[in-house]
């Protein structure tokens, strides 16, 4: 994916885009994400007006740089030249891209054009990325960072990447160092013992250990309840994995 052919691309779509500054600029919403080490987790990029007035859209372009040693985008489909997706838009209508930087093992660039404007007048989603870590991991959490690109706020306006702020400059995968995930008794096997225990903690039957706690989060939402239960049961039986 070349990041001079994505640029030129948005203007192209656009077509009336003119380069000038505009005053005010929107703001980038990067949420924080966790995730145990060998699963999925999901991270979502928003975007909202610098003040209290609506504000409008109709391109931008970021880049979401990672540690590829223990990070991978997930493919989420392929566009409409037939390239890997790499990412979700939340945004109806336009063109969405979401590829591999040209040259790059560990920069994803997701960019999105429309000729009409969207109007926006509080926190929007743009788009949804998920990343798989490796299945060993050194690390307690991993950094991606975000970087504005090129953003249009109106359809005759095209802003420098420097009148774009981002509230989160960074976000936190975090990552399970030690233990099998689903393994919450310390055997080394994942089997029914191990969703009956995270079965009996949910309802308070039971104690379960502190450095267990992540291996028991088999979904990686941060919450150890009865949809980590049915995982491991699920897994155990073979209707599942993770």
């Amino acid at each position: 994916m070349n990041l001079k052919g994505i640029i030129s691309g948005l203007a192209v779509l656009c077509g009336i885009l003119m380069f000038s500054v505009c005053a005010d600029a929107a703001e980038i919403v990067v949420e924080s994400s966790s995730g145990s080490a060998g699963s999925t987790a999901e991270i979502s990029v928003s975007i909202k007006p610098s003040g209290e007035e609506a504000e409008t859209m109709n391109a931008y372009a970021v880049q979401l740089t990672y540690d590829n040693e223990v990070l991978t985008p997930v493919v989420q489909g392929t566009d409409l030249l037939g390239e890997d997706l790499y990412a979700v838009s939340s945004l109806t209508g336009g063109v969405f891209v979401a590829g591999l930087a040209e040259g790059y093992d560990n920069v994803l660039v997701v960019s999105w054009a429309d000729a009409d404007a969207i109007e926006f007048s509080e926190e929007t989603e743009l788009f949804t990325v998920q990343f798989k870590a490796a299945d060993e991991v050194s690390v307690d959490s991993t950094a991606i960072e975000l970087a504005v690109l090129q953003y249009a706020y109106s359809d005759s306006e095209l802003a420098g990447d420097s009148e774009i702020s981002v509230t989160a400059g960074a976000i936190t995968f975090n990552v399970v160092t030690s233990g099998t995930l689903g393994d919450v008794d310390g055997d080394g096997v994942v089997d029914g013992i191990d969703a009956s225990i995270v079965s009996r903690y949910v309802v308070g039957l039971q104690e379960l250990d502190e450095a267990y706690k992540d291996v028991a989060d088999v979904d990686g939402d941060s919450t150890v309840d009865g949809i980590d239960a049915s995982i491991i049961s699920r897994y155990v039986v073979g209707l599942q994995s993770f």
